[in-house]
């Protein structure tokens, strides 16, 4: 394992002046589940949204507002439920790809920029801004990533938020196959082990999370375990070019 320490020349003073702050987000049930608009990418906001269940969810496209949206029932992925089928758990015990957390961070969100939310047809949500305002925040020691690499190439991998014992999962590309769901599976017991990970938020309902262990929980559930397991007093900045398969 390498370990770095943090450059404090990377980070934006305008980003980080509020990052002690805490914010309250509305919680309005509506069927698109935006909850609020506008503001701007500082830590303080992201951080406060994360810690209840709100998150950035693109632009108004006649405002070009942030939307911040809270999704529900909410589908969550956790270490004891995680379901590993036969054919892949072959595959990972052949180690086809180097698996590496915190490396290539921004690349990978760039990547990740390629596929697209439902209900936004062919544009993508991750603007440059979203790539700037997480970047940021991977610095930061909160947002992490998984890369997966066959030989040089890089043909896989995922980013999130990680606050205390929840990991926030954002996006996720794959340029070829299992390549994003070797990812995701290595980085939950890697997760488990190191923070003793309740669960990963999907954010959305897909029947590949359902496959995979997969389950929805009510808001009110929801919520409580934000409240029992999000924390941002232990931001992990030393955790760079972690491999978790090689």
């Amino acid at each position: 394992m390498k370990l770095k320490t943090l450059s404090t020349s990377v980070l934006d003073p305008h980003f980080t002046r509020d990052i002690q702050y805490h914010y309250l987000f509305p919680r309005e049930y509506n069927p698109h589940f935006v909850v609020a608009q506008g503001g701007d990418f500082t830590a303080g906001l992201m951080l406060s949204a994360y810690e209840q269940g709100v998150f950035p969810w693109g632009r108004d496209p006649t405002t070009n507002n942030l939307l911040w949206c809270y999704t529900y029932p909410r589908c969550v992925l956790s270490p004891e439920s995680l379901y590993i089928n036969k054919t892949t758990q072959k595959l990972i015990k052949k180690k086809p790809y180097r698996i590496v957390l915190n490396d290539n961070f921004s690349t990978i969100i760039g990547l990740c920029a390629s596929n697209t939310r439902k209900h936004q047809a062919n544009q993508t949500w991750i603007d440059p801004s979203f790539i700037t305002a997480y970047s940021q925040l991977y610095h930061l020691g909160y947002a992490h990533s998984v890369a997966v690499y066959d030989n040089d190439s890089l043909v896989g991998g995922l980013y999130g938020i990680l606050l205390g014992s929840i990991f926030f999962g954002e996006s996720m590309f794959s340029r070829q196959a299992n390549a994003s769901k070797l990812a995701l599976f290595h980085l939950v017991p890697f997760l488990k082990e190191a923070v003793d990970l309740q669960f990963i938020d999907c954010q959305q309902t897909t029947s590949h999370f359902l496959q995979w262990g997969a389950k929805e929980l009510s808001s009110e559930e929801f919520d409580n375990a934000l409240a029992m397991y999000t924390n941002r007093n232990h931001p992990k900045v030393t955790w760079r070019d972690i491999i978790l398969c090689e």
